[in-house]
């Protein structure tokens, strides 16, 4: 029998690949939490909050039902289990087609102390960003699975430095 022994260059370049994806996954989420909180939330993340917080209330997911729920229940997390919200489920309706989360956001935010909010937001925003980096990984070994180390990087390099990244991902709506 005889053993494979690896090339010690390819072992060298293989380690330095792996660093830099543990830098540019690290750099990312640095930049993302710094932009969670500096970036103030925009008009649909109210039905959002109010959305993420209706799910770990009342454990039901017809509130902002056009969009899928794992984020929404990823998101409130850490507003449900770690703070303690005012709740106002007063203009809930059962009808699936009325949009009730932008009115149940409304009356999320007046139930609760604003700066109280900008934390409820921040904390949602900062669940989410396992995602993001979940979409970095997998999508740096698809490319490196199909064309290479470099292709793997170059993906890496987008992805991490792309505008649309860092200005929409902050916002825990873009996610999905």
């Amino acid at each position: 029998m005889s053993e494979t022994t690896q090339n010690p260059l390819v072992a060298k370049s293989s380690f330095v690949f792996k660093v830099i994806l543990v830098a540019s996954l690290f750099f990312q989420a640095s930049l993302l939490a710094y932009l969670s909180w500096s970036i103030s939330p925009n008009r649909t993340e109210v039905g959002h909050l109010a959305a993420c917080t209706y799910v770990w209330q009342k454990e039901k997911l017809d509130v902002f039902h056009a969009n899928p729920p794992l984020v929404r229940i990823i998101a409130g997390a850490p507003v449900a289990l770690f703070c303690n919200p005012n709740y106002d489920w007063k203009p809930y309706s059962s009808r699936p087609q009325d949009r009730r989360e932008w009115k149940l956001g409304k009356a999320f935010i007046a139930a609760n102390d604003l700066d109280y909010l900008r934390l409820y937001v921040f904390l949602m925003r900062i669940a989410c960003i396992p995602l993001i980096l979940l979409g970095g990984y997998f999508g740096y070994r698809f490319a490196s699975e199909l064309y290479g180390q470099w292709s793997g990087i170059t993906f890496l390099t987008l992805w991490t430095f792309s505008p649309h990244q860092q200005v929409k991902t902050p916002t825990f709506i873009e996610i999905v």
